[in-house]
């Protein structure tokens, strides 16, 4: 009986072959419809190994919160300039006095705020906009025609919420999960189980398809073997060159 060299692959080859197994599988259904369980489990363990890698690999939203956080940053650098713009207008002077009530507010709630943690600076840059939000520093907004520099600002906030909200749940969602390398492992355990009795049904059943599943998985897993050992040769390559 032919064997799978398990111990040589890594996480992500044990993955490719769990993701092939589980489309011979599937392509074999309708001519060994017994095999519907096996391959229920095995579809299950699949999606959560990939899911598991996903999340192994780093956030997806990282990347996407780093380019939010620009653009609030910008939005929030252009309305703060507007406001202290006007508190030295020379047009008209009578304007200061509302700049130097937004400015004040502003101040209070941290200047600089885009110069602290992402995190830190959504819970300051909400409190902030909630007090400019109020009805007469509305209106001190809108003498001002910094209404469109604010509500950019706004917009730019409320897409960074609304990322770490779908972040948090998505997170909160994965906390039971195990890990792609206990999954992995679980990978192993299962096709030692089961490679076995397929093997056997290839030698002695009637069903052609059984001899093409066992075939099929094998070509595969040997493609990844060889994969596997091109990877450990470069490794030790590596190692030895430093």
């Amino acid at each position: 009986m032919r064997t799978i060299p398990f111990s040589l692959m890594n996480v992500h080859e044990r993955f490719l072959l769990l993701q092939l197994i589980d489309k011979i599988l599937k392509s074999k259904l309708v001519a060994l419809p017994e095999l519907a369980g096996i391959y229920d489990v095995i579809h299950a363990l699949r999606n959560n190994m990939e899911e598991a890698l996903h999340k192994s690999r780093g956030s997806r939203y990282t990347t996407r919160i780093a380019e939010l956080d620009v653009l609030q940053d910008d939005g929030f650098i252009c309305f703060r300039t507007f406001i202290e713009a006007y508190t030295h207008t020379i047009i008209n002077t009578e304007l200061r006095a509302k700049a130097n009530q937004i400015e004040a507010i502003i101040r209070r709630h941290g200047w600089s705020l885009y110069r602290v943690g992402v995190k830190k600076q959504l819970a300051i840059s909400l409190s902030l906009i909630n007090e400019l939000m109020q009805a007469d520093n509305q209106q001190l907004l809108v003498e001002l025609n910094v209404v469109d520099a604010f509500n950019a600002w706004k917009g730019a906030v409320e897409q960074v919420e609304l990322l770490y909200i779908e972040k948090t749940e998505t997170e909160a969602n994965q906390k039971d999960m195990a890990s792609a390398s206990e999954l992995g492992k679980q990978t192993v355990d299962l096709l030692e189980k089961i490679l076995p009795g397929w093997n056997y049904q290839s030698e002695y059943s009637s069903q052609p398809e059984y001899k093409e599943l066992v075939e099929a998985v094998y070509d595969g897993a040997a493609n990844l073997e060889t994969q596997a050992r091109t990877r450990l040769t470069r490794n030790q390559k590596d190692t030895v060159e430093e």
